[in-house]
């Protein structure tokens, strides 16, 4: 009789309200799980996303450092000037000019590089085959 009445406790059958129950509630687990691994991935991503630009910040910061130094230690160009004059160097300072280099318009040369100001009429032809000008 115990024999029968375990083998009869095994076979009993659930009822399809439980079983969809047990279903649904698999379903809503799981959607819960992926919602979190979504969440969970968007922040990486923006953290990620906010390391790299302040690591740039940095850099771009390091880079504004180097510069201001290198501005800070060039010596104006009157004083780098008389410095070259007084030590008798063969550098000499680079004088600006305002002279506008003018090519013969009747025959353009086969390589050449074209400068032209937004308003001005003028433009400056310099021959690259030929720079030295002879």
């Amino acid at each position: 009789m115990a024999r029968e009445k375990n083998r009869k406790r095994y076979q009993r059958r659930l009822d399809l309200r439980l079983l969809v129950g047990v279903v649904l509630l698999g379903a809503a687990c799981a959607a819960t799980a992926c919602g979190f691994v979504l969440i969970k991935n968007a922040h990486v991503s923006s953290a990620d996303a906010r390391r790299d630009l302040e690591r740039e910040i940095e850099g771009l910061e390091e880079e504004l450092r180097c510069i201001d130094a290198e501005r800070s230690a060039a010596l104006p160009r009157h004083v780098l000037a008389a410095a070259l004059r007084d030590s008798g160097s063969d550098l000499v300072p680079i004088e600006f000019s305002r002279r506008v280099i003018r090519g013969d318009a009747g025959v353009p040369p086969a390589a050449l590089a074209v400068l032209t100001g937004g308003g001005d009429r003028d433009v400056t032809i310099i021959n690259v085959e030929n720079p030295g000008g002879s």
